[in-house]
C-alpha cells in the first residue's frame, strides 16, 4: 500500500491514521466521528474482497 488513511471510532473518541511510505502519523481525539472510514491507495493488484472480509470480521469481533 502506498497510502493508508483512516478515522476510526474508539471508546475514547477517535484515532486518526495517516501513512504514506515510511511516514506514519497516529493521533487520538476525545471527539467521536460520525462513522469510521479507511482509504487505501495501491499501485499494485490487491485482493480487495479478502481485505473487506477481514475488516468486517474485525468489526464483528469487536462488537460481539
Amino acid at each position: 500500500m502506498e497510502r493508508v488513511k483512516g478515522v476510526l471510532r474508539i471508546p475514547e473518541g477517535l484515532v486518526r491514521i495517516n501513512r504514506q511510505g515510511d511516514d506514519l502519523h497516529i493521533e487520538t481525539q476525545n471527539v467521536a466521528p460520525p462513522d469510521s472510514r479507511i482509504e487505501l491507495i495501491s499501485s499494485s493488484e490487491a485482493d480487495w474482497n479478502a481485505l473487506q472480509s477481514a475488516l468486517l470480521k474485525l468489526r464483528l469481533a469487536t462488537t460481539a
